[in-house]
């Protein structure tokens, strides 16, 4: 009779061991899963700072290629160095210097130097459109977006080394010297048919979206300046399916100052600068 008792309590004792055993494995499965969590959101954490950091990265690197940086704010009519003078040749109100055209089929002038205007960013333009230009953005800062300069002015020295470096790139995916060359015309003007060159021409991105391709298109501060422009004399250079005929592919951040009265008739008429002169002519 004892012996069973104490066969019994043996049997319980046995028992409870099992089940504190178990129990302490569902625990400490329990804190194994909490622990893996933790983990993995603490890598998810890690991934987003390191993504954020990329993009604060490349829009760094995105300035210093295009000789500029990106300020904490939008430039104003307040911010522009000195006093915007124009030379006296270029005083009187006429259309040439702002239709003038330049792309891989017409050079510009050699030897044109452009009285520039050098803003606080280091950018520099034409002083001639300085002002409009200035006050396009101080309207889209109103509106509730801020607009950036990229590029601006480019010299001589500048757009041969962004195009050298085109062709480097186009050369590196196995593109022939001559095909190199074509396909690196496409994206970056050929030193000397840049309207960069001119100073009449500025690369312009929104705060929410700095990359310099067709993402470009998707923002709101895009869609306002394709949508208000030309109020200040501006249109879009080279908009989508017009490859063709100026000889650059789409550029959603490519802005060119023409004069309010042509860019009316360009941005509302969907055409290029090329198909506005050639309209002309026919008339």
């Amino acid at each position: 009779m004892v012996n069973q008792q104490r066969t019994r309590g043996q049997a319980v004792s046995q028992q409870k061991i099992q089940q504190q055993r178990a129990q302490y494995q569902r625990m400490h499965h329990k804190k194994k899963h909490t622990v893996k969590i933790l983990l993995w959101i603490i890598l998810a954490v890690q991934l987003i700072c390191m993504v954020e950091l990329m993009l604060l990265i490349r829009v760094i690197a995105a300035n210093n290629e295009f000789s500029g940086g990106i300020g904490e704010e939008p430039l104003t009519n307040d911010t522009i160095v000195g006093k915007i003078e124009v030379q006296d040749e270029c005083k009187e109100d006429t259309d040439q210097w702002k239709l003038v055209l330049v792309n891989k089929w017409n050079e510009m002038d050699e030897g044109y130097e452009p009285d520039l205007t050098e803003l606080t960013d280091g950018h520099r333009i034409d002083s001639r459109i300085a002002e409009p230009l200035m006050d396009m953005l101080r309207k889209a800062k109103e509106a509730g977006h801020t607009i950036y300069i990229l590029s601006a002015y480019r010299s001589m020295e500048k757009q041969t080394s962004l195009y050298e470096a085109e062709v480097a790139e186009w050369r590196s995916l196995g593109y022939s010297p001559t095909g190199a060359k074509e396909k690196a015309g496409t994206v970056v003007a050929v030193p000397g048919t840049s309207e960069h060159q001119l100073g009449l021409a500025v690369d312009l991105v929104s705060s929410e979206y700095v990359q310099l391709d067709e993402g470009a298109e998707k923002t709101a501060g895009y869609q306002w300046l394709v949508k208000h422009c030309h109020e200040y004399g501006f249109i879009l250079r080279y908009p989508n399916g017009k490859t063709d005929v100026t000889g650059i592919i789409y550029e959603p951040w490519h802005f060119r100052y023409v004069g309010k009265e042509a860019a009316e008739i360009i941005m509302e008429d969907g055409l290029t600068l090329e198909e506005y002169l050639e309209q002309g002519k026919e008339e």
